[in-house]
């Protein structure tokens, strides 16, 4: 997300339901009329370094999901803790290098979609 595109404000709140006070980061998108907010418990947190780490976290949530879907993430049946170790290293690895595998096979109006069936058209 580029700063220049949002604007984000910080504000120390107190949250009944966590019984704590929190440092939020409303963030208004100004292209989407949107808007987020994220929270951090730790409250002399930099606002920017909230945001940073919601990004990769999204990032790290989006790369298991497509290791679950395309590369077999939990298709092992090993049970030893190398074999185990080797096949989510590969599992993990896989979806980033076919994701450049189809950007540089694909046009840049297609570059953008993450779909199974090119990978099944390159690979298989």
């Amino acid at each position: 997300m580029k700063m220049s595109t949002c604007k984000a404000s910080n504000y120390k709140c107190g949250v009944g339901s966590l019984k704590r006070i929190v440092k939020a980061v409303y963030v208004v998108f100004k292209d989407r009329k949107a808007y987020t907010i994220w929270i951090s418990a730790d409250t002399q947190q930099k606002g920017e370094k909230i945001i940073r780490y919601y990004q990769l976290r999204f990032q790290i949530e989006f790369l298991i999901g497509d290791a679950k879907q395309y590369s077999g993430l939990e298709e092992c049946q090993a049970r030893t803790e190398t074999k185990l170790y080797n096949h989510f290293n590969m599992s993990l690895m896989i979806v980033p290098l076919m994701k450049l595998t189809l950007l540089g096979n694909l046009n840049k109006q297609r570059a953008n979609t993450f779909l199974n069936a090119p990978y099944q058209n390159l690979f298989l």
